[in-house]
């Protein structure tokens, strides 16, 4: 996985449902958590929660 935001914006679709596979991950250590809250936040915003804002 690519940290680089502009592979994400070029490939909206899947930075979408990766960001939905993170999100769907439990029990996760401290350390992996840390990691999958870096990814996420290389994602281009959720539209949805965009608009909930």
């Amino acid at each position: 996985m690519t940290r680089k935001p502009q592979v994400w914006e070029q490939l909206p679709g899947l930075a979408e449902e990766l960001r939905a596979v993170i999100e769907s991950l439990v029990g996760l250590s401290r350390y992996v958590r840390d990691e999958a809250d870096a990814v996420l936040s290389s994602l281009p915003e959720d539209p949805d929660d965009a608009a909930a804002r």
